[in-house]
């Protein structure tokens, strides 16, 4: 599924099939850049598995700031 405008406004309105889409798509370049970073990739999959958490949590957020900059 390509992550577009439309996924983002369906993961933010609680869409686990979004969600998990941008699960796919997003897991694995973040563990590599966390990896780069922090030198361990079983503390990167942890940061990035408690950023998808975040995500999920913060969903609703999603869209509201950029809507704000925009104006």
């Amino acid at each position: 599924m390509k992550i577009d405008a439309s996924v983002i406004q369906r993961l933010s309105q609680g869409d686990r099939e979004a969600y998990t889409a941008v699960f796919r798509e997003y897991y694995a370049p973040l563990v590599v850049y966390s990896s780069r970073i922090v030198k361990e990739r079983e503390i990167a999959e942890d940061i990035v598995q408690e950023f998808f958490c975040y995500l999920w949590k913060q969903r609703r957020q999603i869209g509201r700031a950029s809507c704000r900059e925009r104006v």
